[in-house]
């Protein structure tokens, strides 16, 4: 018998049977909880239910993405007509994560030895209308139209940050005589459609992935892994809470910007094309407070800022300072530099200014330009920045010091009414130079309310206020 021969005899004994997939047709060995989920999807088909539907609430590195691809090759692969779509809350996400994984798979696996299936980037075709594509939001596709009279698979990968609108329009796909629907997701905020799901969904196939189950395993590295995390994180830290122990994480009250808005943000891959703008917070000391500088492009038609790049230092001298700013904002080919003129900014800037005219002035403490609504001009930028934080409209570089500087901001409401920013005890450096950037490049003229075109009602208010900045 011929390999392809071979290949098409095998994939008809393991139509139910996703363990034997793996090993057989994959030659891979699953891990314990991937295992288990195989597992309980035979036991479903053995029950003869035929419209499945899996969700993976886990750590960071658990193998779900792994465990999707499989579901997804296996599925398509063992059902003749079937179609398959995976998506992702970015193009990123679909290409670099999923797909990558799914390559791999099939390029090590007996499908690809009998020539079973064409590769493309993105797309796993057998024939005209037996395929599995990957598509995201983010792209000019639509989600929507594909179907199959036989047997459908959907894929979310990260679903916790997919907007709702994304399920409704590719629900229709789920309309075949036999389904597979996998959502897999480190947790967030207790909202949205992946939490509704795991919390309220009926029949489905649930698992719950923590780092203490893949140490059980004795799985390499893991446990260093863990412990480097409680170090660096704390153990009731959102991040601890989320990317380790799989749980999901009500934001403390108050927080200025929420965990989820943050994490969305690193993820973001879009990137206006813009001479950025730097802000600079400036300090003189070489063990407490730090200086530093952001650099932020935008915003672009869609009024969306990219924060390039943030970076601290700590120098005494502010001669030295200078330098070094200088240095990064040329570097960047940024033409505003915003210093924080409190105490040793004032100098600085002066100074500055001798060798780069695009500076201005910026004072956390000057009047808001609403001042009935917000305590002073730091407060006011503030909450710009987290309106752009909620609308999707910020991209944040992936900084483990920025991210905590933000998660430990919080604000209050003060008697008269007024928004405060109330700052932790360590002085959010990385934050504040942030807040400067973003006071530049959202006023100046850089941000205009007509930018703002095409996005969610609820936001439109928040995001109209920038023009004031």
């Amino acid at each position: 018998m011929s390999v392809f021969t071979d290949a098409v005899q095998l994939l008809a004994e393991v139509y139910g049977d996703p363990a034997g997939f793996c090993r057989s047709v994959l030659h891979v060995e699953p891990r314990r909880f991937q295992a288990e989920v195989f597992e309980d999807i035979r036991l479903a088909l053995a029950r003869d239910e035929r419209h499945l539907r899996v969700l993976i609430r886990s750590c960071h590195g658990a193998g779900k993405t792994t465990l999707a691809a499989v579901l997804a090759l296996w599925f398509v692969s063992t059902r003749p007509r079937s179609r398959g779509l995976s998506t992702a809350p970015t193009w990123a996400g679909v290409e670099g994560v999923l797909w990558t994984e799914l390559a791999r798979l099939f390029n090590g696996s007996l499908l690809a030895r009998a020539g079973f299936g064409r590769l493309l980037t993105t797309e796993l075709s057998f024939e005209p209308g037996w395929d599995l594509v990957g598509l995201s939001t983010d792209h000019p596709v639509n989600l929507e139209g594909r179907h199959s009279p036989t047997a459908a698979c959907r894929i979310v990968d990260e679903a916790k940050a997919v907007e709702g609108g994304v399920f409704e329009s590719t629900e229709a796909l789920l309309d075949a005589p036999e389904t597979l629907d996998v959502w897999i997701s480190t947790p967030s905020i207790p909202s949205g459609a992946f939490y509704r799901r795991d919390v309220f969904g009926a029949c489905i196939i649930r698992k719950v992935v923590t780092i203490d189950d893949l140490i059980a395993e004795n799985l390499p590295g893991k446990l260093e892994w863990k412990d480097a995390r409680l170090a660096e994180w704390g153990e009731q830290s959102p991040e601890f809470q989320s990317r380790c122990l799989a749980r999901y994480i009500s934001d403390a009250e108050g927080a200025l910007f929420p965990f989820a808005w943050i994490t969305r943000a690193e993820e973001a891959d879009f990137d206006p094309d813009h001479v950025p703008v730097a802000g600079l917070d400036v300090a003189g000391s070489v063990a407490g407070d730090a200086s530093a500088l952001a650099l932020v492009s935008g915003p672009d038609d869609f009024g969306r800022l990219h924060v390039r790049s943030v970076e601290s230092w700590h120098e005494r001298d502010t001669q030295a300072s200078k330098g070094r700013a200088l240095m990064l904002c040329r570097g960047a080919g940024a033409d505003v530099l915003a210093v924080d003129v409190v105490g040793l900014g004032k100098g600085l800037a002066d100074s500055i200014r001798q060798d780069f005219p695009g500076v201005v002035e910026f004072r956390a403490s000057d009047k808001a330009n609403e001042p009935t609504r917000f305590m002073n001009r730091k407060a006011e930028v503030a909450w710009a920045l987290r309106s752009l934080l909620e609308a999707g409209l910020i991209r944040l570089p992936r900084h483990d010091g920025l991210r905590r500087e933000l998660l430990a901001m919080k604000y209050q409401i003060t008697p008269q009414g007024k928004i405060k920013v109330v700052d932790p005890s360590d002085s959010p450096d990385l934050a504040d130079s942030l807040l400067i950037a973003i006071s530049c490049a959202v006023g100046g003229g850089r941000c205009t309310p007509d930018m703002i075109g095409g996005r969610s009602e609820e936001h439109t208010s928040e995001l109209q206020s920038l023009r004031h900045l």
